[in-house]
């Protein structure tokens, strides 16, 4: 289901978000798909291209503020249609999983 007025994909009849009635989404409905900071936000929109995934990309603060406090505070969200949601849902999965198995090398060592 989807909130047209959240944005987001959801399994319920209403969002718990804005308790307004959610729908079927449809193929070009803008969808939700991760809030995050830098670098993180960047690296994101980069494998989204890479996988010929269009996207939106929204600053929560603006120009003014983020000029002002710089990118570190700043989150953005980012979004993608609808048919393109599931491609992206796996893509964001894979980049910000806790399942990452970090193989060390004996000769990765750190050089001091």
């Amino acid at each position: 289901m989807y909130c047209k007025h959240c944005r987001q994909v959801m399994d319920n009849d209403f969002c718990p978000d804005c308790r307004k009635a959610t729908r079927m989404p449809e193929a070009d409905d803008i969808c939700f798909l991760a809030e995050r900071g830098h670098p993180w936000s960047d690296i994101l929109c980069d494998v989204l291209k890479q996988e010929g995934i269009p996207f939106l990309r929204q600053s929560n603060l603006g120009h003014g503020l983020m000029s002002m406090i710089g990118q570190g505070l700043e989150l953005e969200s980012i979004y993608v249609n609808w048919k393109d949601w599931e491609r992206a849902v796996d893509v964001a999965a894979g980049l910000f999983s806790e399942d990452v198995e970090i193989l060390w090398d004996e000769e990765d060592e750190l050089q001091e």
